[in-house]
């Protein structure tokens, strides 16, 4: 699994961050609870983001998307986390289907304060 993340300026997706050639691609199971995909720390973010979850596909030349997320950095509280269960998942057919994703499924997005308060 790999994660692409695209900023929205005026009404244009721009792609800031692609981990798919990173070594820390590679296949998880149902079992390990949890996945966690860290974004380099240069990368600033604030604004209209999407997240993109994608898998290479059987010959890694045809990445699949498995479900994307959409969020604004304001609405980022003091707990530095947004959380995502598959009702608020695009796109709408994913939510739907149990083999991909787990009633309890989640995903988590934890920032870190870039901005010191003085």
């Amino acid at each position: 699994m790999f994660v692409e993340v695209y900023q929205l300026v005026g009404c244009n997706l721009h792609k800031i961050f692609d981990n798919r050639d990173s070594i820390e691609v590679r296949f998880y199971s149902q079992d390990e609870g949890g996945i966690n995909i860290k974004l380099p720390g240069k990368l600033r973010l604030a604004g209209d983001f999407m997240l993109v979850f994608k898998h290479l596909g059987s010959y890694r030349f045809s990445p699949i998307e498995l479900f994307r997320i959409t969020f604004n950095t304001a609405f980022v509280g003091s707990d530095n986390a947004l959380s995502f269960d598959r009702w608020s998942l695009s796109p709408e057919n994913i939510q739907k289907e149990k083999s991909i994703l787990t009633d309890d499924f989640k995903c988590q997005v934890l920032f870190s304060d870039y901005c010191k308060n003085s």
